[in-house]
């Protein structure tokens, strides 16, 4: 029986901010307890009713991502410089994640999205913590190769 990877050393994650970081840029440093972390999401809604037929329907909703990175990363910075841009400019810039992982030979596309979360400053304790950055996206698409 073959060896299967299940590897995400090798993963890489891609960022491009409307108006902040025009080119798609490398997110790096990684926390290791997790470097992105998708939320589950809901393709529809159903209820039945009293006299027990279903009723179902197609509910757009947004797809949840969340980026962990460690505390000694450039990365963190340049997601700082998105969050500041929106406080600054009083509104929100688009965002596009793309997430390449060849142990599953799959590009997750993460499109029309937005930061919601970031962090303040990092927990400090024996060891600097990791921060965690919330984006919600209006769809997301996994590629095959």
């Amino acid at each position: 029986m073959a060896v299967t990877d299940i590897t995400s050393a090798n993963a890489t994650v891609l960022i491009q901010v409307e108006g902040v970081i025009p080119v798609p840029t490398q997110l790096n440093h990684f926390s290791t307890d997790g470097i992105a972390q998708a939320g589950a999401f809901t393709v529809a809604e159903a209820r039945m009713g009293v006299d027990g037929y279903l009723a179902a329907g197609q509910t757009p909703k947004p797809v949840e991502l969340t980026i962990t990175l460690e505390a000694n990363t450039p990365s963190e910075r340049l997601l700082d410089s998105v969050s500041k841009a929106m406080s600054r400019e009083q509104t929100i810039f688009n965002v596009t994640i793309t997430i390449r992982v060849p142990a599953l030979k799959s590009t997750f596309v993460f499109t029309d999205g937005v930061l919601i979360d970031g962090v303040a400053m990092n927990n400090l304790g024996a060891t600097i913590d990791k921060s965690a950055w919330k984006f919600m996206f209006a769809k997301l698409e996994r590629q095959n190769y």
